[in-house]
Order: C-alpha cells, then structure tokens, then sequence
C-alpha cells in the first residue's frame, strides 16, 4: 500500500489530490514488469512453502478481525485507535516531528524544496496506523507538507474485510 496526501485546502483542511494504491504482490509486479522489463520480479511471488501465501486468513469473533496465521488479533479489543496512537504515534515521536517542520522551509516562489515525511512499514493490517498517521498529520503538519506512507503486507485482507475493519472507526470517516 503506498498513500500520500496531496495539498491541503488552509479553510476546510480537506486533502486536495490525495492518492492510496494498494497493490497485491501479482498486480505490484505485473506494474513493475510494465514500465521496466529490466527488473526482475520474481521475489514477488508467493513462497512455495507458505501455506495460502497472500491469501488473508481471518476470522471475525465478537465482530473484529482475528489472524489464524498468527493467532492473534489486529488491534486492541478497547480501543484499536488508542492503542495506535500510544504505539505507533507517540513512540515515534510523530506529533512534535511534524510541529517541527513548521519551522523549516517550504516550498515557495523562491524554487524551495517542498517538505515531506515518509513512513514505511511492514504488516498494513487493517490500515489502523495509515488512519491515524493520517490524522494526526492533518492536525499538526504545514499545509504545504506531504505525507507519504508506504506499508507491506503478506496477508493482505480483501476489500470486504477492509470495510468491515474500517466500520468500526467511525471517526476516520468523511
């Protein structure tokens, strides 16, 4: 999954040109063989010895999602978003790095660079850390910085799956 915000609009802080591909490991590579036929992309293929490699394995007990691979769940029961942001968010210190940018330069008539921050992560899950990184950069980046987050995952759940998974944020929602 690679997503990154576009501009913001300074009245309304809606995203303006945002973008999120989510590829599976077949369409990642057939993109990558498209446009450079000189990379060779067979480390995209499912390892033999996975069982059902690429296929999500989950359960939903007491309406969320539970890895049969892993045996074990994809967030916490009380709270997904709060544990999200306790875990992901404050320990790396994603508020006051993005408070911070404030101070550096933007882009300008001058020719400046424009200011960025990636985040890459293994384990996309149910997009939880996505959402709430989301958020929080809406809150506290410059309106000219762009946000770009780049995520892996080996069971990826199918579009069903995701939309129940997102229905249980309801404050995620536009």
């Amino acid at each position: 999954v690679a997503a990154s915000s576009g501009k913001r609009d300074g009245e309304n802080g809606d995203v303006q040109g945002a973008h999120i591909s989510y590829y599976t490991a077949q369409s990642f590579k057939d993109s990558v063989q498209d446009s450079h036929p000189e990379f060779h992309t067979s480390a995209c293929k499912p390892k033999s010895d996975t069982p059902n490699a690429g296929t999500p394995m989950i359960e939903w007990r007491d309406g969320e999602p539970y890895s049969t691979v892993y045996q074990d769940v994809y967030f916490s029961r009380e709270s997904g978003p709060d544990e999200t942001r306790h875990v992901f968010l404050q320990h790396n210190q994603l508020r006051e790095r993005w408070l911070a940018m404030h101070g550096q330069p933007g882009q300008g008539n001058e020719g400046r660079q424009a200011r960025h921050f990636t985040i890459a992560e293994t384990g996309f899950g149910t997009g939880l850390n996505l959402l709430c990184a989301w958020q929080l950069w809406e809150e506290t980046a410059p309106h000219d910085a762009r946000l770009h987050f780049i995520s892996t995952e080996k069971h990826p759940l199918s579009h069903s799956d995701m939309q129940q998974a997102w229905a249980s944020w309801p404050e995620f929602s536009r």
